[in-house]
């Protein structure tokens, strides 16, 4: 009785283990996702002072038919 207790314990250990290592690995994955998402955030505020930058540009030509 006293080993399967302790087997029983130990397999509860390294399941909890298992868990933790998971739970730790979500969360780097979720900060890379942060991260990626912040890069992207600027890159797409970058295309959009680009393109507000050409249609100023354009804006300025005039084709009188």
């Amino acid at each position: 009785l006293f080993v399967t207790v302790t087997e029983g314990m130990h397999a509860q250990g390294q399941g909890a283990s298992q868990i933790c290592e998971a739970i730790n690995q979500l969360s780097v994955t979720a900060d890379q996702i942060k991260e990626s998402l912040h890069d992207f955030r600027q890159s797409t505020d970058h295309l959009n002072e680009a393109v507000h930058g050409l249609q100023t540009e354009v804006a300025q030509f005039k084709i009188n038919l």
